[in-house]
């Protein structure tokens, strides 16, 4: 099994620590930064925008369902079940 530091499997799934940079040129994840898994989005960081992007960014990522995504930590963070 491979091990990131970004990356943490729990028995629910797997929580990745993420930097997002808003109002990219495009959407892309760009490596490693700090210790976190950088990804840029084109959305503007208003009204949950980027968020919602992130979220949509990683559920086509993962081949699953957006509901099967959620932010846990963050600006205006979806609640954790």
């Amino acid at each position: 099994m491979v091990q990131a530091e970004w990356a943490v499997a729990r028995n629910d799934g797997v929580v990745l620590a993420i930097l997002v940079q808003p109002r990219a040129s495009k959407n892309q994840l760009c490596g490693v930064q700090g210790g976190e898994l950088k990804v840029r989005l084109t959305s503007p960081p208003v009204d949950g925008a980027a968020n919602k992007l992130c979220r949509d960014f990683f559920a086509k990522l993962l081949c699953c369902s957006k509901s099967n995504v959620s932010l846990i930590s963050g600006h205006k963070s979806d609640q954790w079940p």
